[in-house]
């Protein structure tokens, strides 16, 4: 790998097992492999190798590599910036006039179409919500406004991760591994993720995992997987109270 330093002056806003024209994907699966994933089996007690959980382990991989390579591209940033801006803003509006249609009874309305064409296909098969017994407008429409929702949440988030960064640069790619790697820790194993921070080192069983993901892929300190940990911490609990 120091060959790939000395080619690449910018090596260093890149991952260490990236040369910049391996694909993403084959330094995922390569870097991840099966030896690698039965290694954090026996460290971390899961079946790291059963095909659904490989996968995503390999899609963090994938991940952390792409956002690495996006810190060389500050205009592709403000590009993606402005894209989910601009979906966020949408949905907005979608939401407001989804609003002052459901004051027209627009759920009646949903079923009185649906029902009409299904009808039309000599079909009755309207598909019900989960927990509905029938077909039910009110129900589609919660849900069309949950996703909604959904998505505006999301759009404001990918704005906010690519806005400009004052100060010293982030590790973009450390900050997305560690979110896929808390909601993989909390959704596919149930484990608490935290980090207890004692004398530069993480010591929870989800510090060791982040570390045990990042090692193969880059050199990056305890400490700025400490400090990454928190700030995803913060983000799902949202910031300690002042004493």
């Amino acid at each position: 790998m120091n060959s790939i330093r000395a080619a690449n002056p910018d090596y260093t806003l890149r991952a260490r097992v990236d040369d910049g024209v391996e694909r993403p994907k084959a330094i995922a699966a390569r870097v991840y492999s099966d030896q690698f994933l039965s290694g954090l089996k026996a460290d971390f007690g899961f079946n790291a190798l059963e095909p659904d959980i490989a996968a995503e382990l390999r899609d963090i991989a994938f991940r952390y590599i792409v956002f690495r390579r996006e810190e060389n591209q500050p205009a592709y940033r403000k590009t993606s910036r402005r894209q989910f801006l601009t979906l966020q803003k949408a949905t907005e509006r979608y939401l407001t006039l989804l609003a002052q249609h459901q004051k027209r009874d627009l759920a009646s309305d949903v079923h009185l179409v649906a029902s009409l064409e299904h009808a039309e296909k000599k079909k009755m098969n309207i598909p019900r919500m989960a927990g509905s017994k029938r077909f039910d407008g009110n129900a589609y429409l919660r849900e069309l406004v949950r996703l909604l929702q959904l998505i505006k949440r999301t759009a404001s988030w990918h704005a906010r991760s690519l806005g400009t960064r004052g100060g010293r640069s982030k590790n973009l790619g450390l900050e997305e591994l560690t979110r896929k790697a808390a909601e993989f820790w909390r959704t596919q194993l149930n484990r608490r993720f935290s980090v207890d921070y004692h004398q530069g080192t993480g010591l929870t069983s989800a510090f060791k995992f982040v570390r045990a993901l990042v090692a193969p892929l880059d050199d990056i300190p305890d400490r700025q997987i400490i400090t990454a940990m928190r700030a995803q911490i913060a983000t799902r609990h949202g910031p300690r109270p002042r004493r």
